[in-house]
């Protein structure tokens, strides 16, 4: 049985992927988490994923083996969805950056577990290579001015220089009226 009854266009589904690597990645990094997709339209998502981006269905990362969970921003107006949406679009066919998602795992562990803090360098949206995470939380910033509350908050991204699922949920903990748990 597919999930996700209450899935909107403009909603993040945050899932875990199958495989021996992910589960140790998510250990690693503390995350009940390791990939955010985009709710499109009909059955389609957004997925910034290696090696490049790409829609898939809904009812395929939705299914309940992955543990989704929907997250939905409280979109001033059908407009900005669609800006968040049209934003999110020219991801499709860029190239993912696995260097960084490499890297950023290490970093995250290397604080999780060891205290140690290092910071990659943060970089912006016109990058040729993406990951998930932060091309989400890039396009939302764009496109959503009240994601300006987040800035400098105690996210993975401003602390490490790299955009975790957990800051996904660290946000709608702390601003529920930016980012609120569907299911």
């Amino acid at each position: 049985m597919a999930l996700m009854a209450p899935a909107q266009p403009g909603d993040l589904v945050l899932v875990r992927t199958k495989g021996v690597s992910f589960a140790i990645a998510r250990r690693l990094v503390r995350s009940n988490y390791d990939h955010i997709a985009v709710v499109m339209h009909d059955d389609e998502t957004l997925n910034i994923v290696r090696p490049r981006t790409v829609m898939l269905r809904l009812s395929t990362i939705g299914k309940p083996q992955n543990a989704p969970l929907v997250l939905r921003p409280n979109w001033h107006s059908p407009k900005q969805r669609e800006e968040f949406m049209a934003e999110m679009q020219r991801f499709v066919g860029t190239t993912y950056d696995a260097r960084k998602a490499l890297l950023g795992v290490f970093v995250t562990f290397l604080r999780t577990w060891l205290g140690l803090k290092l910071c990659l360098s943060r970089r912006d949206a016109s990058t040729d290579r993406h990951i998930c995470t932060e091309a989400i939380l890039f396009s939302l910033i764009k496109t959503f001015p009240d994601f300006s509350a987040i800035e400098g908050t105690e996210l993975d991204y401003y602390a490490l220089g790299f955009a975790t699922t957990n800051d996904f949920l660290r946000i709608a903990e702390r601003f529920p009226n930016l980012l609120a748990v569907v299911s």
